[in-house]
Formats: structure tokens, C-alpha cells, sequence
């Protein structure tokens, strides 16, 4: 396998400097408006803020990029991400800050997107794999270190929008300086809805709900962590336990469905899910260590399922309806995370912190019970069809032009046609 070159290198160390930026500011944002006691609606409008801008940026980056080069258009995005964020320090207000997100997320969407793209021009054939491998490594573990960085300073201050600035500004470096040539012109994704619906009625409710769960889980998980009494460092480490269970279990779990069918273990996980999320509920009562031992086990079966959503409709498309089939249910995953958030402040504010998880079993349960039902309804796909498992982190469509899945089978040497031959010897 060749070697991943300096260029990569670089590519990879300034996306692991952006995802600290926001694995802090997407809990800090969360823990500070707890503080300014906005109301429980009012964040979750936050979050959902977010991730709408997050859309935006998904569906119209490209034409910035085209426009000006990937490089020009990381400087531009990466300034109106730390500029933006430093606004939230000046103008203490719900409204203003809901559209503070919608900017944020627009821009990080174009960040990760142009960080995504590089990556996937530069990548080769034969390190491709590789190269994704490391780059969702180093996205979890940079996540992971912006939760628990979150506890270095007061999160009342003004030190930690700094710390998150300081991040952005030196994601920029490893860029500015690399020689290596900037990449092609990014294009478009395509979305096919109702293609995706027809391949695989499963993969859009999955798609939808972990999308609901997901931005409820990250955009208000950090509120309920306040709400049961932890400080600053408990709720950080409460974050991390999440996206550490998330990352141990990837690949245990999607080597299960390898063997088996994949709705199945699907309905499995998504119903322990609702499970664990009822224990993480009320663990607190037991003790703080079990809490996270609890959160670890819900991140991992929660933040699981996606991958197997994503590898389940590989499985019943066509090698090259991989890249427009991920991105769409991308986009489905988009439009849950937009709700969720808004649907779970709402349940915290009336029903307090912890009917917070008590609704994600919910919308656990729900996945589990039709992921399984599908069964009765279509029949397995054969396990020499299926595709590999491959573990996702849901980003820009632009991940998905990388994974090695989703590369044309080399066409095999066509021998010569019998007839042909026979000419060919007289």
C-alpha cells in the first residue's frame, strides 16, 4: 500500500485542528446558553440553527469554491467561522445567537467540505481506504478533545470563544503552508430521494430518525448533563464517553452485519439503544461513574446505526449509485437534525431533563420495530452481494466520493471473440 504523502499529512492535521474548534464550540455554545438561562426552546432552535446552516452549506458551498479555489475559499469560510463565533461573546441574545449558528454551520459545512474534496483528489486508488480511515480517526479523536477541553476554563468567560478562535486560526497553517496544488473544481451532489426511498425504505426512516437522535444527543446532550448538576468538566467528559462508545463499536457491530442481515442487527441495535437510553436517563441516581459508563454504552449503539444505514442501502444499489445514494440520505439526516433539537427542547422544558432520553428510546424503539418488520416484507440481500462495512462518520456529501466502496470495478480484459480468433490465425 503506498505511502500517504506530506500533502495529505497536512490536509489531515488542519481538519483535526477544525473538528477541536467544534467539538468545543458545538457544546460550549450549548453550556453557555444554559448559563444566560436561555429557555430550553430557544437552545434547541439553536442547535437546529445549526445544523440548518449546515444544509445550506452542503447544497450551495460548491459554487464558492468554484468560484474562488479551494484555498481563497478555506481562508474566507475559516474568518467568518472565528469572527462569528467571537460574535457570540458581544451579543448576549436567543434570536442573535440562533442566527450566529445558521452562519456557523454554513461555513463549517464549506470547511469540511473543502477539506473533504482535497483530500479525496489527492488520495490514490491504492490509499484511498487508508486515507479514510485516518481521516475519521483523527476527526473522533479531535471531537473527543474538544469535549474535555471543555473544563480548562469557565465556560461563564470569554477564555474558551477564544481557545475555539485560536483552533480555527491554526487549522489555517498547515494549508498556507503546503506546496501541493490545490484540487479540481468541486462538483454538485445529485439527490435522488425518491430513488433512495424505492432502494431502500429502511435506510430513509434510519436515515431520518439518527438524525433526529443525533442533534438531540449532541445539540442538547450537554444541557441535560447541567440539568442532573455536572460541572463544566463532568459535562465534558459526559460528551466524550458518548463519542468514544460511538467509536469503539463501529466496527464490532458492522462486522456482525456483514454475516447476518443487516436489518436485522439494525433493529438490534437501534431497540438497545432505546434500552441504554432509558438507563442513561435515571443512571445518575445509581451513581456519576455509571453515568458515563451509561453514556458510553448509548453512544455506541446510537452513534452506530448510521454506518449500518448507509452499508444496508449500499447493498441493495448499484456500485455507481454509491456516491448519489450516501449523499442523499445524507441530506435526509440533515433534515432530521434540523427537527430533533427543537422537538427535544421542548420535551426538556416541559417535561424536565431527563424525558430527554426517555424520548430518543422513543425514536429508538421506532427505527427497531420497522427495521425489523422490513423483514417480513423483502428478502435478505445474499451475502455475496453485500458490500463491506465501512464506518461513517456523517459529514459533506464529499465523504462519500472518497470511500473505496464506491470506486468502478476495473473492466476486465475482453478476450477476443472466437470468430475474431479465427480470422486473426488465417
Amino acid at each position: 500500500m503506498r505511502a500517504i504523502p506530506n500533502s495529505i499529512i497536512a490536509l489531515l492535521i488542519s481538519s483535526g485542528l477544525m473538528a477541536t474548534a467544534n467539538g468545543l464550540q458545538m457544546t460550549l455554545i450549548s453550556v453557555r446558553a444554559s448559563i444566560e438561562q436561555f429557555s430550553a426552546f430557544s437552545i434547541g432552535l439553536l442547535v437546529s440553527g445549526y445544523f440548518f446552516g449546515f444544509l445550506i452549506g452542503c447544497l450551495f458551498s460548491a459554487r464558492l469554491v468554484a468560484r474562488v479555489g479551494h484555498t481563497r475559499a478555506f481562508l474566507a469560510y475559516a474568518g467568518i467561522f472565528s469572527a462569528t463565533l467571537l460574535c457570540h461573546i458581544l451579543f448576549v441574545h436567543p434570536v442573535v445567537w440562533i442566527l450566529l449558528r445558521i452562519v456557523i454551520g454554513t461555513t463549517l459545512a464549506g470547511l469540511y467540505m473543502i477539506i473533504e474534496s482535497w483530500l479525496n483528489d489527492k488520495a490514490e486508488n491504492d490509499n484511498r481506504g487508508q486515507v479514510l480511515g485516518l481521516y475519521r480517526f483523527i476527526e473522533l479523536s479531535a471531537l473527543t478533545a474538544g469535549q474535555l477541553l471543555l473544563g480548562t476554563f469557565s465556560p461563564a468567560g470569554f477564555k474558551l470563544f477564544c481557545l475555539v478562535a485560536i483552533f480555527i486560526s491554526l487549522s489555517l497553517v498547515p494549508l498556507a503552508i503546503s506546496r501541493a496544488e490545490g484540487p479540481s473544481p468541486i462538483v454538485n451532489a445529485r439527490f435522488r430521494l425518491g430513488t433512495v426511498l424505492e432502494i431502500s425504505p429502511v435506510a430513509v426512516a434510519g436515515s431520518l430518525t439518527i438524525g433526529l437522535v443525533g442533534s438531540i444527543l449532541f445539540g442538547m446532550g450537554p444541557i441535560f448533563a447541567q440539568g442532573i448538576g455536572l460541572g463544566a468538566d463532568g459535562v465534558g467528559l459526559f460528551m466524550s464517553f458518548l463519542i468514544v462508545g460511538g467509536a469503539l463499536a463501529q466496527m464490532p457491530l458492522g462486522r456482525l452485519s456483514d454475516r447476518f442481515d443487516r436489518r436485522l442487527v439494525l433493529a438490534f441495535v437501534a431497540l438497545s439503544a432505546a434500552l441504554a437510553a432509558s438507563f442513561l436517563a435515571v443512571a445518575l441516581l445509581v451513581g456519576q461513574w455509571l453515568l458515563y459508563l451509561a453514556a458510553m454504552i448509548y453512544g455506541g449503539f446510537c452513534l452506530s446505526q448510521y454506518s449500518l444505514v448507509i452499508a444496508h442501502a449500499n447493498d441493495r444499489a448499484e456500485p455507481e449509485q454509491f456516491v448519489q445514494i450516501s449523499g442523499s440520505l445524507n441530506l435526509i439526516y440533515a433534515v432530521g437534525a434540523i427537527i430533533g433539537p427543537s422537538a427535544g427542547s421542548w420535551v426538556m422544558g416541559t417535561f424536565g431533563s431527563s424525558a430527554l432520553f426517555f424520548t430518543s428510546a422513543v425514536f429508538h424503539a421506532f427505527l427497531g420495530v420497522y427495521a425489523w418488520s422490513r423483514t417480513f416484507v423483502r428478502a435478505e440481500v445474499v451475502h455475496a452481494e453485500k458490500e463491506d462495512f465501512v464506518p461513517v462518520v456523517s459529514s459533506t456529501p464529499e465523504i462519500f466520493e472518497m470511500d473505496p466502496r464506491g470506486e468502478p470495478e476495473p473492466e476486465a480484459a475482453k478476450e477476443p471473440e472466437p470468430e475474431a480468433a479465427e480470422e486473426g490465425a488465417s
